[in-house]
């Protein structure tokens, strides 16, 4: 899909400016805003927003949060152009963290309350750069081999806006995995610059704490029902990286290729070679802070009555026992 690209960022970066020019303090101006005159101010090797320019995209800033989060399908004027402000505000290192954080704050409050069709069409027309950033700075975030604090403004709002079903019911990371999923099919060429994007480390960390819920399961343990809502939303994903040839490849060179449950219509698992030796090598690229949450993960399941397995998670759950005894 060839890619238009709605109000594209601004191609100057820091490093640039500084490399260049590394105490000169000049004026320049720069494209990228969806319906603002964006001006930076370089002070020794700084992008800055002189005042009056930060209180003109807080403004804008807050007549587009007014809009957020809509209901899909909506009607509104100037949407793709708010869409493409959030965007360009979100970029990491050329607005200050209060305007970043802000637009952030937005963008994934639209995702939570799963109505983001229109932010994956938009996305799919934005560099793909752009795009991995993006999605990186969400995922360092919601990292659930971490203690996520809920002080944490973007998390906060994320949180906010799931609907109680998703709370009562699902998991809550369950919503952006189907973002994830809907802006891969939308941009298939670009699902490997997405996987890179700290999404194969988040499916990874997923899957060695038990599904674990980081955000609304904090102090008691998983449901077996949330476990079940994201790793079926994870397979979905997975699912669509391995029907891309260029994404299931990427793929292969992870250690999610050899220790992610098997499934039939999942290609991954190598299944020429002995599963506990698959497993094992898998084992041995990552470091101690995986295996330990594995070793977790594995107590809680086998000291859950009510927990059932599948004949291949029960095998992969002893292979990897026996391994980590040795």
């Amino acid at each position: 899909m060839q890619r238009n690209f709605v109000h594209p960022p601004s191609t100057l970066s820091i490093d640039t400016f500084s490399s260049e020019n590394p105490t000169v303090s000049s004026a320049s101006t720069f494209g990228g805003l969806g319906s603002l005159s964006g001006k930076a101010l370089l002070n020794f090797g700084k992008l800055t927003l002189k005042g009056i320019e930060q209180i003109i995209i807080f403004r804008r800033l807050s007549t587009i949060a007014a809009h957020f989060p809509h209901h899909a399908g909506a009607k509104l004027p100037g949407l793709t152009e708010m869409y493409a402000d959030l965007l360009e505000l979100s970029r990491p290192e050329l607005y200050p963290e209060s305007i970043r954080v802000r637009a952030l704050q937005v963008l994934v409050a639209q995702i939570a309350s799963r109505s983001s069709e229109k932010l994956v069409e938009v996305l799919s027309n934005w560099p793909a750069v752009e795009v991995r950033l993006i999605i990186y700075d969400i995922t360092s975030r919601i990292n659930p081999l971490r203690q996520i604090h809920i002080q944490d403004p973007v998390v906060f709002e994320y949180q906010k806006h799931l609907s109680k079903e998703e709370i009562d019911y699902s998991h809550s990371l369950a919503p952006f995995i189907d973002f994830l999923s809907a802006l891969a099919s939308s941009c298939s060429q670009e699902f490997p610059v997405i996987l890179s994007a700290g999404v194969q480390d988040l499916l990874l960390h997923l899957y060695v704490s038990d599904f674990r819920d980081p955000i609304t399961s904090m102090v008691t343990k998983t449901s077996f029902i949330r476990k079940a809502s994201l790793a079926a939303a994870c397979n979905r994903l997975l699912l669509e990286a391995c029907s891309n040839p260029s994404s299931y490849e990427q793929l292969q060179h992870h250690p999610i290729h050899g220790l992610w449950s098997l499934r039939p219509m999942l290609l991954l698992g190598r299944m020429e070679i002995n599963r506990s030796s698959q497993r094992r090598e898998m084992w041995r690229t990552l470091g101690l802070g995986e295996i330990q949450w594995r070793i977790s993960s594995a107590f809680n399941l086998l000291m859950d009555w009510e927990q059932s397995f599948t004949g291949t998670s029960l095998f992969d759950l002893l292979i990897d026992l026996v391994e980590f005894s040795g």
